[in-house]
């Protein structure tokens, strides 16, 4: 997210001398258009696509048929997209560094036999980088990837992360448990798991996707704790500005990955946020609202446009901060409002829009966590 301006209080300025007086608001002056500078830089962002299975007959949602990711591939290489390994990529980004335009790095989670089996050898043939997101007490089963076969990727441009120890819903409590009690589970879930991607692959790159996107405030502040950059299912592009406790993917299972919508996600550009607090994800609202501050020149703030389960979700705008509700009351699990605005482009050049997610997780009626 975008760091906000602080304006300089000229009453409370003492009464210096003249010189004084000039020389502090030069000083103001430019820090203040070094800031607005750094701001108004492009953000290309990157773009991060998430895979599970990359099989014809696994479960629909998670899934996208070779055939497909083939699509994907050829895409990005015939439109000159850079496709990056994580690792590098999020280096860059915490060090404030933005990417080059169309920079892309794709992500599998789970480590299912096929990433191995069927993605690998494509992406082998392209000469392309990737990271998995291990869940390390599957390694080694049935119809999930072996260490032998981890190394083997290790050798051709894979990288390993975490994915926590046994793939849990990390913001729910167990039946009795104490805060104190779920918190050392937690933080073992994902420390646990580090060791064993260090001692089996050594792999230690502090970089952990959630457990099916999902995350509370407490989640991501234990992640701040621990050092993690950590990545969730709500879709657009990861920014420098952005917060590495729940950088963004796109999800590419199911009609999600289509190659009609493909071009349109990995062209998107981050949303230009200004800083916000974090919002909680979990919410007994029927129709949570969310506020979005926008931060830029020449938006096209007059054009975005927000979905929401039941469609449309109705915006009030002032100025450039929007209030956001969605259309009908939220369906018990996980869902998300996603947000998009036009990028303004020059005539004759293809349209890419800025692009923003907000996850939500609600409970059955009967206080009952969603079996999902």
């Amino acid at each position: 997210m975008y760091p906000v301006i602080s304006h300089s209080q000229r009453d409370s300025v003492p009464n210096f001398s003249s010189v004084l007086l000039v020389v502090f608001g030069l000083k103001c002056l430019i820090a203040t258009s070094a800031l607005a500078s750094e701001l108004n830089q492009t953000d290309y962002g990157l773009v991060i696509l998430q895979y599970h299975h990359i099989d014809d007959d696994t479960p629909a949602s998670t899934s996208t048929t070779p055939a497909v990711f083939r699509e994907h591939l050829k895409y990005l290489a015939d439109n000159d997209y850079v496709v990056i390994d994580l690792p590098t990529a999020i280096t860059r980004l915490r060090s404030g560094q933005d990417l080059a335009p169309r920079t892309v790095a794709i992500t599998f989670d789970d480590a299912f036999d096929s990433i191995y089996q069927t993605a690998f050898p494509m992406l082998v043939e392209h000469d392309l980088p990737f990271t998995v997101f291990v869940s390390t007490d599957y390694m080694n089963r049935p119809h999930y990837m072996t260490t032998a076969q981890m190394r083997e990727m290790q050798s051709q441009g894979a990288s390993f992360a975490n994915h926590t120890k046994s793939h849990i819903h990390l913001q729910r409590y167990l039946n009795g448990e104490m805060e104190a009690e779920w918190e050392t589970r937690i933080r073992e879930e994902i420390e646990g798991a580090e060791q064993v991607l260090i001692g089996q692959l050594a792999e230690n790159h502090k970089l952990l996707a959630y457990p099916y996107g999902e995350y509370n405030l407490r989640v991501l502040q234990i992640i701040d704790d621990l050092g993690y950059t950590a990545f969730g299912q709500q879709s657009g592009p990861a920014s420098r500005h952005g917060d590495f406790a729940l950088l963004p993917r796109f999800p590419m299972g199911g009609p999600y990955g289509s190659i009609e919508q493909f071009p349109t996600k990995v062209s998107s550009r981050p949303m230009p946020l200004v800083e916000t607090a974090r919002l909680e994800p979990f919410t007994d609202q029927a129709r949570p609202i969310l506020n979005l501050s926008l931060y830029g020149d020449r938006l096209r703030l007059h054009q975005l446009a927000c979905f929401a389960p039941g469609g449309a979700a109705a915006i009030t705008r002032d100025g450039s901060q929007f209030t956001i509700r969605g259309p009908e009351t939220l369906p018990a699990g996980r869902s998300r409002y996603n947000c998009t605005m036009p990028v303004r482009v020059t005539p004759g050049s293809p349209q890419t829009y800025h692009w923003f997610s907000q996850l939500w997780l609600k409970k059955l009626d009967d206080g009952s966590w969603h079996p999902g």
